[in-house]
């Protein structure tokens, strides 16, 4: 019993100290902004670190060395220059989140939307947190709200639909098989849209959407699904079966597999469990995980 107790005082002490440092990275997100503001201000507001991230996730060189106020000056003439690269990352929603932004006159307030998502915004220099009048608000500078007004055409929306698509593509794919090497999910995207996939492009689309929705992890392997932990033991079980054939699953399926929260109960998953009955061990333990998973 007394060991049964130091256990549970240990699991709430650190059940405490993550939602401790889950405060600090929120309080730490929203800094006092005047509003309407230039990006260079928006920039100032910011750490060394967060204008590292910025520099790192938009591939700017020779720049470590420099200091804070230095960095920063750079990143308000470098990000518009390079927002249209930037804004051919976006899937519907990210795409529609900053559709209704420049139409609120460059701030909404904060939703439901996860402290991950608002860094990762932040992070590609796309949108910025800010206390507008005590309020948590993500706003755009002026400069970047021009930008997005001169480049939203109709070419980007059809970016926007490609994106949306390869994304929940990949994301349904790893739904399902856990873990896929690189060259295998990006050839099974161009089979199921029937479109060529560029290579540079893919990657980078996905890489933005690991950081914000969090369902995709890289791997030294390839794309593995958030969930899965011990990916290398997936790989050898897909080794000893050379042969098998991955189960065939439509390209709705794995639309719908892809969207956030989804969870399986079709005919098609009964199906899929069938299937892996068949090619291996699996306990009613396994099959229970598989579908709520």
């Amino acid at each position: 019993m007394e060991n049964t107790n130091i256990i549970l005082n240990a699991l709430k002490n650190m059940q405490n100290d993550i939602r401790t440092m889950q405060d600090k990275r929120e309080d730490s997100l929203w800094k006092e902004i005047n509003f309407p503001c230039n990006l260079i201000d928006a920039l100032n507001k910011l750490k060394k670190r967060e204008l590292d991230l910025i520099r790192k996730n938009l591939a700017f060189k020779n720049l470590s060395s420099l200091k804070k106020s230095e960095l920063a000056l750079i990143l308000s003439k470098l990000i518009p220059i390079n927002y249209k690269d930037v804004l051919y990352l976006l899937d519907r929603d990210t795409y529609d989140l900053i559709k209704a932004i420049v139409k609120n006159a460059g701030s909404i307030n904060r939703t439901n939307m996860s402290v991950s998502n608002v860094e990762t915004l932040m992070g590609y220099g796309i949108v910025f947190p800010g206390l507008i009048n005590n309020q948590k608000k993500l706003f755009m500078p002026i400069e970047l709200i021009n930008h997005f007004k001169e480049l939203d055409s109709s070419e980007l929306e059809k970016i926007v639909i490609r994106n949306t698509e390869w994304i929940q593509i990949t994301q349904g794919m790893m739904y399902y098989y856990g873990v896929l090497d690189a060259w295998r999910v990006i050839k099974k995207v161009e089979q199921l849209t029937k479109c060529k996939v560029d290579i540079e492009d893919f990657i980078n689309v996905i890489s933005f959407v690991s950081d914000y929705y969090r369902q995709i992890n890289f791997t030294d392997y390839g794309y593995k699904d958030a969930r899965v932990n011990d990916f290398r033991s997936l790989i050898q079980e897909h080794n000893k079966r050379p042969n098998l054939e991955y189960y065939p699953f439509a390209k709705k399926e794995f639309i719908n597999a892809g969207r956030a929260g989804y969870i399986n109960d079709t005919s098609e998953m009964k199906s899929f469990i069938v299937f892996l009955q068949k090619n291996y061990n699996l306990s009613e333990n396994d099959k229970n995980e598989i579908v709520t998973q």
